[in-house]
């Protein structure tokens, strides 16, 4: 099953990330708080287990101190060559996710949520991601 990551440092968005995976069969789920621990799992996996890297990471713009545009950047150089993690902007503010597109991420996805405490928008993405199963 693919992993998907949160790099995500409000608790409030890695509830609703998890909430909304448990609608969404196939999928395993990862969050991580801050840049640093995002840049060495990520390293670590390249290093590692390639396989084991994230086949999608929601990242926020604002990470404490640190911006979600920069840690993009430093993932891409990470990547192995012939692997592609898909890299989605998920921050409150459009132009933050804007920024980590142009900083190498593939789209974005709105950051919000339902009375259910579900992402709307991000459950129709990952129904509409390509690929998974539940196997």
């Amino acid at each position: 099953m693919p992993l998907l990551w949160l790099v995500d440092d409000t608790p409030l968005w890695h509830h609703v990330t998890a909430a909304t995976l448990e609608l969404t069969p196939g999928w395993r789920f990862a969050g991580l708080h801050t840049v640093n621990a995002a840049w060495l799992a990520f390293r670590d996996s390249v290093e590692s287990q390639p396989s084991g890297l994230p086949r999608v990471i929601l990242m926020d713009f604002y990470l404490g101190t640190a911006r979600g545009d920069h840690l993009t950047e430093q993932l891409r150089d990470l990547e192995p060559e012939g692997v592609h993690t898909t890299i989605v902007g998920h921050s409150s503010m459009s132009h933050g996710s804007e920024l980590i597109i142009q900083s190498g991420g593939d789209c974005a996805v709105t950051k919000a949520y339902n009375d259910a405490g579900i992402n709307p928008h991000l459950l129709k993405w990952l129904k509409d991601f390509p690929e998974v199963s539940a196997d």
